[in-house]
Protein backbone atom coordinates (compact mmCIF):
# COMPACT_ATOMS: atom_id res chain seq x y z
CA UNK A 1 0.00 0.00 0.00
CA UNK A 2 1.37 3.69 -0.85
CA UNK A 3 1.21 5.74 2.37
CA UNK A 4 -0.02 9.49 1.56
CA UNK A 5 2.59 11.57 2.97
CA UNK A 6 1.47 13.92 6.16
CA UNK A 7 0.34 17.31 6.25
CA UNK A 8 2.74 19.59 7.53
CA UNK A 9 1.15 21.32 10.71
CA UNK A 10 0.83 24.71 11.34
CA UNK A 11 3.54 24.96 13.84
CA UNK A 12 5.96 22.89 11.26
CA UNK A 13 5.23 25.80 9.14
CA UNK A 14 5.85 28.45 11.51
CA UNK A 15 9.17 26.82 12.25
CA UNK A 16 10.09 26.59 8.86
CA UNK A 17 9.84 30.18 8.40
CA UNK A 18 11.66 30.73 11.63
CA UNK A 19 14.08 29.09 10.57
CA UNK A 20 14.17 31.22 7.00
CA UNK A 21 14.53 34.73 9.34
CA UNK A 22 17.45 33.35 11.40
CA UNK A 23 19.36 32.24 8.34
CA UNK A 24 17.90 35.91 7.05
CA UNK A 25 19.67 37.62 9.83
CA UNK A 26 22.93 35.94 9.96
CA UNK A 27 23.24 36.23 6.56
CA UNK A 28 25.44 39.82 6.53
CA UNK A 29 22.86 41.38 3.95
CA UNK A 30 20.30 42.13 6.72
CA UNK A 31 18.19 45.43 6.05
CA UNK A 32 16.46 47.88 8.12
CA UNK A 33 13.46 47.23 6.07
CA UNK A 34 13.38 43.28 7.03
CA UNK A 35 14.13 44.07 10.69
CA UNK A 36 11.06 45.41 11.00
CA UNK A 37 9.20 43.21 9.20
CA UNK A 38 10.63 40.65 11.59
CA UNK A 39 9.43 42.18 14.49
CA UNK A 40 5.94 42.32 13.07
CA UNK A 41 5.92 38.65 12.42
CA UNK A 42 7.24 37.91 15.68
CA UNK A 43 4.50 39.62 17.33
CA UNK A 44 1.77 38.02 15.20
CA UNK A 45 1.25 35.39 17.97
CA UNK A 46 2.81 33.97 21.10
CA UNK A 47 3.35 30.72 18.79
CA UNK A 48 4.95 33.25 16.18
CA UNK A 49 7.89 33.97 19.09
CA UNK A 50 8.03 30.93 20.25
CA UNK A 51 8.76 29.35 16.81
CA UNK A 52 11.73 31.81 16.57
CA UNK A 53 13.41 31.43 19.83
CA UNK A 54 13.29 27.51 18.71
CA UNK A 55 14.83 28.85 15.83
CA UNK A 56 17.39 31.14 17.26
CA UNK A 57 18.65 28.47 19.44
CA UNK A 58 18.40 25.28 16.78
CA UNK A 59 21.08 28.12 15.33
CA UNK A 60 23.44 28.08 17.66
CA UNK A 61 23.38 24.32 17.88
CA UNK A 62 24.09 24.02 14.30
CA UNK A 63 24.74 27.17 12.57
CA UNK A 64 25.03 27.46 9.29
CA UNK A 65 23.74 24.69 8.13
CA UNK A 66 20.13 26.15 8.42
CA UNK A 67 20.69 28.56 5.50
CA UNK A 68 19.94 25.19 3.30
CA UNK A 69 16.94 25.99 4.13
CA UNK A 70 16.61 29.58 2.46
CA UNK A 71 18.93 28.96 -0.24
CA UNK A 72 20.05 25.04 -1.98
CA UNK A 73 23.74 24.49 -1.38
CA UNK A 74 26.04 21.38 -2.45
CA UNK A 75 28.05 20.19 0.43
CA UNK A 76 31.98 19.99 -0.35
CA UNK A 77 35.38 19.15 1.19
CA UNK A 78 36.13 23.03 1.04
CA UNK A 79 32.80 24.22 2.03
CA UNK A 80 33.13 21.17 5.37
CA UNK A 81 36.56 22.82 5.69
CA UNK A 82 35.08 26.37 5.98
CA UNK A 83 32.88 25.65 8.83
CA UNK A 84 34.68 26.76 11.87
CA UNK A 85 35.22 29.86 9.72
CA UNK A 86 31.07 30.10 8.86
CA UNK A 87 30.23 29.17 12.31
CA UNK A 88 32.30 32.16 14.10
CA UNK A 89 30.87 34.57 11.44
CA UNK A 90 27.56 33.15 12.48
CA UNK A 91 28.57 33.70 15.72
CA UNK A 92 29.81 37.53 15.69
CA UNK A 93 26.53 37.72 13.47
CA UNK A 94 24.35 36.65 16.18
CA UNK A 95 26.18 38.80 18.49
CA UNK A 96 25.55 41.83 16.61
CA UNK A 97 21.96 41.47 16.38
CA UNK A 98 21.38 40.37 20.12
CA UNK A 99 22.76 44.25 20.92
CA UNK A 100 20.41 45.65 18.38
CA UNK A 101 17.29 43.97 20.44
CA UNK A 102 16.70 41.68 17.49
CA UNK A 103 17.51 38.29 19.00
CA UNK A 104 18.14 37.25 22.66
CA UNK A 105 21.98 37.35 24.01
CA UNK A 106 24.12 33.90 23.61
CA UNK A 107 23.86 33.73 27.42
CA UNK A 108 19.81 34.35 27.62
CA UNK A 109 19.55 31.30 25.07
CA UNK A 110 20.68 28.91 28.00
CA UNK A 111 18.19 30.49 30.51
CA UNK A 112 15.32 29.11 31.18
CA UNK A 113 12.46 31.97 30.70
CA UNK A 114 13.51 34.70 28.04
CA UNK A 115 11.35 37.15 26.92
CA UNK A 116 11.64 39.45 23.79
CA UNK A 117 12.08 42.84 23.31
CA UNK A 118 8.87 44.50 24.66
CA UNK A 119 7.15 41.88 25.69
CA UNK A 120 7.05 41.26 29.52
CA UNK A 121 5.82 37.75 31.12
CA UNK A 122 4.45 36.73 34.14
CA UNK A 123 5.34 33.85 36.26
CA UNK A 124 4.41 31.99 39.25
CA UNK A 125 7.06 29.87 41.60
CA UNK A 126 5.92 26.03 41.68
CA UNK A 127 5.28 25.08 45.28
CA UNK A 128 4.02 28.52 46.76
CA UNK A 129 2.09 31.63 46.38
CA UNK A 130 4.92 33.57 44.90
CA UNK A 131 5.03 35.25 41.41
CA UNK A 132 6.61 37.68 39.56
CA UNK A 133 7.11 39.20 36.06
CA UNK A 134 9.75 39.09 33.80
CA UNK A 135 10.59 42.65 31.84
CA UNK A 136 10.72 42.36 28.53
CA UNK A 137 14.44 41.49 26.52
CA UNK A 138 15.39 39.58 29.75
CA UNK A 139 16.34 36.27 30.92
CA UNK A 140 15.50 34.63 34.08
CA UNK A 141 17.45 31.17 35.04
CA UNK A 142 16.72 28.53 38.02
CA UNK A 143 19.92 27.52 40.01
CA UNK A 144 20.83 23.91 41.52
CA UNK A 145 19.84 25.23 44.74
CA UNK A 146 16.54 26.64 43.46
CA UNK A 147 17.57 30.29 43.47
CA UNK A 148 16.59 32.55 40.56
CA UNK A 149 19.12 34.02 38.73
CA UNK A 150 18.17 37.33 36.76
CA UNK A 151 21.36 36.75 33.60
CA UNK A 152 19.55 40.13 31.90
CA UNK A 153 17.81 42.49 31.80
CA UNK A 154 14.89 43.29 35.10
CA UNK A 155 12.16 40.96 37.36
CA UNK A 156 9.32 42.02 39.92
CA UNK A 157 8.63 39.69 42.39
CA UNK A 158 5.86 39.34 44.88
CA UNK A 159 6.68 36.67 48.08
CA UNK A 160 4.60 35.42 50.47
CA UNK A 161 5.70 32.59 52.65
CA UNK A 162 8.59 30.60 52.19
CA UNK A 163 11.71 32.73 51.66
CA UNK A 164 12.70 33.06 47.58
CA UNK A 165 16.57 33.61 46.83
CA UNK A 166 17.59 36.20 43.83
CA UNK A 167 20.60 36.50 42.21
CA UNK A 168 21.93 38.45 39.67
CA UNK A 169 26.05 38.70 39.17
CA UNK A 170 27.20 39.30 42.41
CA UNK A 171 24.86 39.86 44.13
CA UNK A 172 22.45 37.84 46.37
CA UNK A 173 19.18 38.53 48.47
CA UNK A 174 15.99 36.77 50.06
CA UNK A 175 12.67 37.74 49.71
CA UNK A 176 9.82 36.47 52.50
CA UNK A 177 6.89 38.56 52.60
CA UNK A 178 7.07 41.90 50.10
CA UNK A 179 7.84 42.70 46.68
CA UNK A 180 11.05 43.55 44.82
CA UNK A 181 12.69 45.02 41.45
CA UNK A 182 15.95 43.29 40.92
CA UNK A 183 17.61 44.83 37.29
CA UNK A 184 21.04 44.59 35.28
CA UNK A 185 21.90 48.82 34.81
CA UNK A 186 24.31 49.88 32.43
CA UNK A 187 26.85 49.31 34.67
CA UNK A 188 25.71 48.01 38.10
CA UNK A 189 22.95 45.94 39.53
CA UNK A 190 20.14 47.55 41.60
CA UNK A 191 17.67 46.44 44.07
CA UNK A 192 14.70 48.26 44.95
CA UNK A 193 12.18 47.11 47.43
CA UNK A 194 8.35 47.62 46.70
CA UNK A 195 6.65 46.32 49.59
CA UNK A 196 7.80 45.00 52.95
CA UNK A 197 11.65 44.38 53.19
CA UNK A 198 14.16 42.41 51.72
CA UNK A 199 17.35 41.17 52.87
CA UNK A 200 21.18 41.36 50.69
CA UNK A 201 22.91 38.37 51.60
CA UNK A 202 26.19 39.35 49.41
CA UNK A 203 28.29 40.95 48.62
CA UNK A 204 27.11 42.46 51.92
CA UNK A 205 24.37 41.58 54.54
CA UNK A 206 22.15 44.57 54.66
CA UNK A 207 17.61 45.35 54.86
CA UNK A 208 16.16 47.71 53.39
CA UNK A 209 12.38 48.63 53.43
CA UNK A 210 9.80 49.83 50.71
CA UNK A 211 11.22 53.03 49.07
CA UNK A 212 14.54 52.30 49.86
CA UNK A 213 17.07 50.84 47.01
CA UNK A 214 20.73 49.15 46.89
CA UNK A 215 23.08 49.56 44.18
CA UNK A 216 26.05 47.17 43.05
CA UNK A 217 29.06 47.53 41.41
CA UNK A 218 31.31 45.31 39.87
CA UNK A 219 33.83 45.73 42.29
CA UNK A 220 31.25 45.33 44.82
CA UNK A 221 30.62 48.74 46.34
CA UNK A 222 26.68 49.02 47.63
CA UNK A 223 25.38 51.96 47.80
CA UNK A 224 21.86 52.83 49.13
CA UNK A 225 19.77 55.77 47.46
CA UNK A 226 15.77 55.66 47.53
CA UNK A 227 13.20 54.75 44.81
CA UNK A 228 9.64 56.44 44.65
CA UNK A 229 7.12 53.24 45.07
CA UNK A 230 5.23 54.89 41.86
CA UNK A 231 8.59 54.17 39.87
CA UNK A 232 9.38 50.44 40.97
CA UNK A 233 8.43 48.33 37.97
CA UNK A 234 7.03 50.92 36.42
CA UNK A 235 6.99 48.79 33.17
CA UNK A 236 4.63 46.39 33.81
CA UNK A 237 1.71 49.25 33.46
CA UNK A 238 3.45 49.75 30.43
CA UNK A 239 5.55 53.49 31.79
CA UNK A 240 8.55 54.14 32.41
CA UNK A 241 8.69 56.55 35.33
CA UNK A 242 12.22 57.99 36.15
CA UNK A 243 12.63 60.78 39.03
CA UNK A 244 16.49 62.11 38.87
CA UNK A 245 17.55 59.29 38.08
CA UNK A 246 21.18 58.47 36.29
CA UNK A 247 20.45 58.41 31.86
CA UNK A 248 22.35 55.30 31.82
CA UNK A 249 19.54 53.69 33.87
CA UNK A 250 17.11 55.58 31.70
CA UNK A 251 18.99 54.38 28.27
CA UNK A 252 19.03 50.95 29.64
CA UNK A 253 15.40 50.47 30.87
CA UNK A 254 14.48 52.10 27.32
CA UNK A 255 16.62 49.43 24.94
CA UNK A 256 14.21 46.55 27.03
CA UNK A 257 11.27 47.75 25.30
CA UNK A 258 12.90 49.25 21.58
CA UNK A 259 13.51 47.43 19.11
CA UNK A 260 17.72 49.04 17.98
CA UNK A 261 20.01 50.70 20.46
CA UNK A 262 19.93 53.77 21.50
CA UNK A 263 24.02 54.48 22.84
CA UNK A 264 25.27 57.37 25.21
CA UNK A 265 28.60 58.22 23.81
CA UNK A 266 30.22 59.81 26.48
CA UNK A 267 30.81 58.04 29.88
CA UNK A 268 30.18 61.21 31.89
CA UNK A 269 26.91 62.05 30.26
CA UNK A 270 25.47 58.55 31.70
CA UNK A 271 25.64 60.39 35.32
CA UNK A 272 23.39 63.08 34.42
CA UNK A 273 20.28 62.86 35.90
CA UNK A 274 16.58 62.69 34.17
CA UNK A 275 12.97 62.94 35.28
CA UNK A 276 9.67 62.01 33.37
CA UNK A 277 7.29 59.61 32.96
CA UNK A 278 6.34 58.02 29.68
CA UNK A 279 3.98 55.53 27.58
CA UNK A 280 6.77 52.37 26.56
CA UNK A 281 4.17 51.82 23.10
CA UNK A 282 5.89 54.90 22.34
CA UNK A 283 9.62 54.58 23.16
CA UNK A 284 10.70 57.52 20.68
CA UNK A 285 8.83 60.04 22.54
CA UNK A 286 11.40 59.00 25.30
CA UNK A 287 14.36 59.79 23.15
CA UNK A 288 13.05 62.77 22.38
CA UNK A 289 12.60 64.06 26.15
CA UNK A 290 15.99 63.00 26.74
CA UNK A 291 16.92 64.68 23.67
CA UNK A 292 16.01 67.89 24.49
CA UNK A 293 15.31 67.62 28.20
CA UNK A 294 19.21 67.38 28.63
CA UNK A 295 20.12 69.27 25.37
CA UNK A 296 21.83 66.83 24.05
CA UNK A 297 23.13 66.17 19.95
CA UNK A 298 20.93 62.97 18.59
CA UNK A 299 22.21 60.73 15.48
CA UNK A 300 19.78 58.56 13.81
CA UNK A 301 21.61 55.53 12.12
CA UNK A 302 19.97 52.67 10.33
CA UNK A 303 18.75 49.67 12.70
CA UNK A 304 16.95 51.97 14.62
CA UNK A 305 20.28 52.98 16.37
CA UNK A 306 20.46 56.55 17.95
CA UNK A 307 23.44 57.88 19.43
CA UNK A 308 22.91 60.36 22.11
CA UNK A 309 25.95 63.30 23.14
Amino acid sequence: MTSVPSRPSQDDALDLRARQWVARVNSGAFTEAEAHALAEWRGLSPRHERAFQRAVILWQTIGEALAAEARPARTTRRHFLAAGGVVATAFAAQQAVAFLGYLPGLRALTADRVTATGVPESFSIAGGESAGTLDGASALDTGQDGALDLVAGAVFLRASGDAVTLTAGDARLALSDGAVELRHGDTDIEIACAEGRVRMLQPTRVEIAAGQALRTTADGRVTHHIRHPDEIAAWREGLLSFRERRLGDVVADLNRHRTGRVMIARPALAERSVSGIFHLARPDQIVDHLTDGLGLDRRNLPAGIVILS
